[in-house]
């Protein structure tokens, strides 16, 4: 018996015709009227406590049936959104009736699962692991939140290719940048983990939205001007640290990239800080790389040749020298654990060279994509200064300096890659180049390997990149499997994969003496990473042309 609240006092046949009862004694006027014989009225309790367990269950099935309708629907709504997420569709109307997180919501989810990628071998070094604790410590109206938002909203609308979605990317990137430059007229805000932060996340953006390199190079600079400003203060904590490395990282970068010296930007004796990670030491050992790349092209490039020097050339070769024997000596410094294996092969150089998923040689396996990113970062820091001691042994053979009847050829560019292997069982092992006092002439010369020594080294070093290129792209191999060409790939590749892999593939492409074939691969590399990613900067590597190196 359940409580129904205040009922009707006519009688059940007035009720049952649903018609007014005048609830007239001894009968009631309706059914007076109809000749019918009238059934009475229910006393007050009657009335007020009524069995309705049949009313009740009539209504919890009507109930169920909706639930279980509702769900059908449910189920068939997420079918559809699978589908989609999956499909270029031509209707954009049918894809927003099933999308229910809002889209910067979505956007921030895409960057943590494709960018933000922890390393256990390099802990405390990269700057984006922090994002989730800087987001949840700032404030909701502070740069990190407008900065966190641009970038993200800025990769997907790359990766989907919705331009209405870098339309909003590049409001919040304004947003951020406006509140980045209040902060830089406080000078306690200037200094704090929050500002840096936020422009390390603007110039992300540059780099995956834009074709040309300006905005991500003022950025980087604007970086630079703002570890000056934070001194030795800045290594006080975690995160602090890890926006110095990385910010030092990227100027380096640019600085060879600009062809300027990096005490132009930065401190040197800030600069030269290190931890004891192998990362730390190496962006160390490569800062006299800017400046070599400075006055190389001010010695080869813009300076008249009659004004060139033997003397300034030799200097120069020899802080090159000096450099190139330092990062080999990183190299044969770091432990087993940091080492990667080859675990595939391709015997033949594939057919079609821009669609071809792995280049003639091995394809190596690293720890994770930041080891992969650090011994790459390597590579192409030693192709720079090999490129400079080419110059300068040529230039010396074309003077009269050669040292060797070796240096005045230029060995053929289909030479046979070698491993860096090779060269530790022949006469001239890497790690011995350079050793020699440099005394005079003669042994300043004779201490740098010939031209055809350097190009092999390059040639090394490029196809070690290559080797890397499968990993970075997500591709797997079956347990067991050792000597056959890729044959899955862990679904869509992580953007960050080919975010990392723009730069190595470009310094590799430019890079002297290697194939034509090797050379086309490249840039079908980089045209993939272009489409994969949406990356403008990486389609406008592949179609670069001109001698950067």
């Amino acid at each position: 018996m359940v409580y129904c609240g205040k009922p009707s006092r006519g009688c059940q046949a007035c009720k049952t015709r649903r018609i007014k009862c005048d609830e007239g004694k001894p009968a009631c006027f309706q059914c007076t009227k109809s000749k019918k014989s009238c059934p009475g009225y229910k006393d007050d309790f009657d009335l007020v406590f009524r069995n309705e367990t049949n009313a009740v269950a009539r209504k919890v099935e009507r109930k169920t049936i909706k639930d279980a309708q509702r769900r059908r629907l449910q189920q068939r709504s997420t079918g559809a959104a699978n589908q989609v997420s999956n499909v270029v569709c031509s209707t954009p109307r049918a894809i927003i009736t099933v999308i229910t997180q809002p889209v910067e919501e979505q956007a921030i989810c895409y960057f943590l699962d494709n960018f933000v990628i922890s390393s256990r071998r390099i802990p405390f070094q990269l700057y984006l692991e922090h994002l989730i604790p800087m987001h949840n410590k700032a404030k909701p109206d502070s740069p990190v939140h407008a900065a966190i938002a641009s970038v993200s909203m800025a990769a997907l609308s790359k990766r989907q290719h919705n331009q209405p979605l870098m339309y909003r990317a590049h409001s919040k990137y304004a947003k951020a940048l406006s509140m980045v430059n209040a902060a830089l007229a406080d000078p306690e805000e200037a200094k704090s983990d929050e500002t840096l932060f936020s422009v390390l996340l603007m110039s992300m953006v540059e780099m995956i939205s834009a074709s040309q390199t300006p905005g991500w190079t003022a950025h980087i600079e604007g970086a630079a001007a703002l570890l000056n400003l934070r001194g030795e203060d800045q290594f006080s904590n975690n995160i602090s640290a890890s926006l110095f490395y990385a910010a030092r990282s990227q100027l380096i970068i640019s600085c060879i990239v600009n062809c300027l010296p990096l005490e132009q930007h930065l401190n040197i004796s800030l600069a030269a800080i290190k931890s004891d990670s192998h990362l730390s030491k190496l962006a160390v050992l490569s800062l006299p790389i800017p400046t070599l790349r400075a006055k190389s092209r001010a010695l080869f490039e813009r300076t008249k040749k009659r004004h060139r020097s033997k003397d300034a050339v030799l200097a120069l070769m020899h802080s090159a020298q000096v450099t190139h024997t330092g990062l080999i000596g990183w190299e044969s410094n770091l432990d087993s654990i940091w080492r990667y294996r080859t675990i595939a092969r391709v015997e033949n150089i594939p057919e079609d060279l821009e669609a071809a998923d792995a280049y003639q040689g091995n394809i190596d396996w690293y720890q994770d994509t930041w080891v992969a990113t650090m011994w790459n970062t390597y590579r192409t820091n030693r192709i720079v200064v090999l490129s400079i001691l080419v110059k300068c042994r040529r230039w010396l053979a074309q003077n009269g300096n050669a040292v060797s009847q070796y240096d005045n050829l230029d060995p053929p560019s289909d030479t046979p890659n070698l491993n860096t292997q090779d060269f530790s069982k022949s006469g001239d092992n890497e790690s011995e180049l350079g050793a020699m006092d440099i005394d005079d002439d003669v042994s300043t010369i004779a201490a740098t390997p010939n031209i055809p020594t350097l190009m092999n080294m390059t040639r090394a070093l490029v196809s070690a990149i290559c080797a890397s290129v499968p990993f970075h792209c997500g591709y797997i191999f079956p347990q067991g499997k050792r000597n056959t060409i890729l044959e899955t790939r862990s679904g869509r590749p992580k953007a960050i994969g080919g975010y990392v892999l723009m730069w190595p593939l470009f310094v590799a492409r430019n890079a002297w003496g290697i194939p034509d074939a090797q050379r086309s691969w490249l840039r079908g590399r980089l045209l993939f990473i272009g489409r994969e990613s949406g990356f403008d900067q990486a389609k406008d590597m592949a179609n670069m042309t001109g001698d950067f190196l």
